[in-house]
C-alpha cells in the first residue's frame, strides 16, 4: 500500500512538472485528469486539494501501518519543500527579469542625461578656451614693456628694435644682396590652369620621379582655395590617402620645400595646434 501511495501522490506532482514542457488534453473521467499547457501545469503542480485527497483516501482505507505513514508524511514534507523551492526560484528569476527589463532603461536614461551634461560642459570649456586664445593672439605683435602705472614706457624701446622682427629680417636679407629682388608674376594665369598644371606635376614629379601622385581636380582646387583663405589647414583622413604627400608636392611645385612635423591623430581643430609651432 505504501508504494501505491507514493505512486498516486507523486503522480500529481510530476504530471504538473512535466506539463511545463508539453501539453496534453485533460481527462474528466478520473480524479487525476491532467492539465496541459503552462497554466494547467501550474494548477496541477500546486493543486493542494489533490494532494490532500490522496492522503485522506489512504487514511480512510486504514491499510497502512505506523512506519508506512511516517514514510508517507516524510514524502509529503519533501514535496512541500520542493514546491516552496520552485516558488522561490521562480520569484527570483522573475524579479531579475523585471530588473533587467526596466532597470536598464533607467540606467541608460541616466547615462544619456550625464552625457548631455558633459557635452554642455565641453561646449562651455571650448568657448572659454577660444576666448583665451583670442586674447593671446590679440596681443601678438605688440611689445609688452614693464613699467609703473601711468609711466611712459615708449622711450624704453631700444634703438633699431622693430615690432615686426620677422619682416625686418626679410628686409635685411634682401638688403644684403645689394638690391631688392623683384619677382615677376604671371597675372594672366587662371586658377583652373594652376590646378591642371599642378596635377600634371604631381603625376610626374621631377623631384621624385619614382613617386607618382594622382589627385582629383576637386581636391586640388579646394586646397588652393583654402590657401587663399587661411594660413592653417588641417587635412583629415585615413592612412594612405595622400594627406602628407599633397602639401609636400605643392611645396616642391612652388619652390618652397615643406617641413614635416608630427602631430597628434586626435587633433580635429586648428585651435589645438596654437602654440605647437
Amino acid at each position: 500500500m505504501f508504494t501505491d501511495f507514493v505512486r498516486d501522490f507523486l503522480e500529481v506532482f510530476f504530471k504538473g512538472l512535466l506539463g511545463f514542457f508539453y501539453s496534453e488534453p485533460g481527462h474528466a473521467d478520473g480524479f487525476f485528469d491532467y492539465y496541459g499547457g503552462f497554466f494547467g501545469a501550474f494548477r496541477q503542480l500546486f493543486s493542494i486539494d489533490r494532494y490532500t485527497s490522496v492522503v485522506k483516501n489512504y487514511q480512510n482505507m486504514k491499510q497502512m501501518g505506523t512506519g508506512e505513514w511516517i514514510g508517507a508524511w516524510v514524502l509529503v514534507i519533501v514535496v512541500i519543500l520542493a514546491l516552496l523551492a520552485i516558488v522561490v526560484v521562480g520569484l527570483y528569476y522573475l524579479i531579475r527579469f523585471f530588473k533587467r527589463l526596466f532597470g536598464s532603461r533607467v540606467l541608460n536614461q541616466d547615462l544619456v542625461d550625464e552625457i548631455a551634461n558633459l557635452k554642455g560642459q565641453i561646449v562651455k570649456l571650448t568657448r572659454e578656451k577660444d576666448r583665451i586664445l583670442g586674447l593671446k593672439i590679440g596681443y601678438q605683435g605688440y611689445d609688452v614693456l614693464e613699467g609703473n602705472e601711468g609711466e611712459d614706457t615708449s622711450s624704453q624701446k631700444k634703438e633699431g628694435e622693430s615690432r615686426f622682427y620677422k619682416l625686418t629680417e626679410v628686409d635685411n636679407t634682401y638688403a644684403e644682396e645689394g638690391s631688392q629682388r623683384h619677382t615677376e608674376f604671371n597675372n594672366e594665369v587662371t586658377l583652373e590652369e594652376i590646378c591642371d598644371t599642378f596635377r600634371n606635376y604631381a603625376a610626374n614629379n621631377p623631384q621624385r620621379p619614382w613617386r607618382k601622385l594622382y589627385y582629383e581636380p576637386k581636391i586640388i582646387r579646394l586646397f588652393f582655395a583654402s590657401l587663399a583663405t587661411t594660413r592653417l589647414i588641417i587635412l583629415q583622413g585615413i592612412s594612405g590617402t595622400g594627406k602628407t604627400s599633397l602639401p609636400e608636392c605643392i611645396g616642391h611645385f612652388i619652390d618652397n620645400p615643406t617641413t614635416i612635423a608630427s602631430v597628434q591623430p586626435s587633433w580635429r581643430d586648428r585651435t589645438e595646434i596654437f602654440g605647437y609651432f
